[in-house]
């Protein structure tokens, strides 16, 4: 049998925590289901679910790890992680199930007052001289931003942050500009605390998507929280901001 087919037999018969993961009977979730999410969906469209998870089932143990992108993906195929959740375009891989969730409106944030905000739009040379405050490098809305950019012969200067929260809070302090969910910021903009400036750039596509293994072995505790997750994270409502 070649390797590859190998590989693929194993993820069908041995699933992530297969040592780990018990079964009550045959049906009942139970044993240890591990999550992994982008800092942002963690925090603001997984609290519910896994609240309500813990709640109707109290013999799963989950474990929650946050990371970007690329490297979620990388530990959906090496089964490290049961069900991962990511802000990025559509995900495109034949060893990967991908299941998009709802679309996320991106916000071009400012601290209140800045000379951005006098402007009716704006467009990726009005960012020329700018400092631009970042996500980490694997976040992929980061990498469309920086493409949008260097595509119209932009030069920025940049700070990279690993916590998105830590973004929002220099941004607020007058330190530039940032590219950050709309679910992030949503309370910030609602108390003028952040601004939205309207950007007329190339779009930049995010949509909230949960993903495992193609071949992975569905385990009741799976199973159950792939469907809470599709009734709990809804369709987003119609943004009240300016947005991309």
């Amino acid at each position: 049998m070649c390797s590859t087919k190998k590989q693929r037999l194993a993820h069908a018969i041995l699933p992530c925590n297969a040592a780990r993961t018990a079964v009550k009977g045959d049906t009942e979730p139970a044993g240890t289901l591990t999550i992994s999410a982008v800092e942002s969906l963690c925090t603001y469209r997984l609290s519910p679910v896994l609240a309500a998870y813990r709640s109707r089932y109290p013999d799963v143990q989950l474990i929650l790890r946050t990371g970007i992108c690329a490297t979620m993906r990388r530990e959906v195929l090496g089964g490290e992680v049961d069900l991962a959740f990511t802000l990025e375009e559509p995900g495109v891989d034949e060893r990967i199930t991908f299941e998009r969730l709802l679309d996320e409106p991106m916000l071009i944030l400012v601290q209140p007052g800045h000379p951005l905000t006098r402007k009716d739009a704006i467009y990726p040379h009005d960012l020329e001289g700018e400092t631009v405050l970042l996500t980490e490098p694997g976040c992929r809305y980061r990498s469309m931003f920086e493409t949008a950019l260097a595509s119209a012969g932009v030069q920025t200067m940049t700070m990279e942050f690993s916590s998105v929260e830590a973004i929002k809070q220099c941004t607020m302090a007058g330190l530039g500009v940032t590219l950050l969910p709309e679910i992030a910021v949503a309370s910030e903009v609602e108390r003028g605390m952040l601004s939205v400036v309207p950007w007329r750039g190339p779009d930049i596509p995010v949509i909230t998507q949960m993903l495992w293994h193609r071949d992975k072995w569905m385990s009741p505790a799976l199973k159950a929280f792939i469907e809470m997750s599709r009734e709990l994270i809804g369709p987003f409502e119609e943004s009240s901001f300016a947005v991309l």
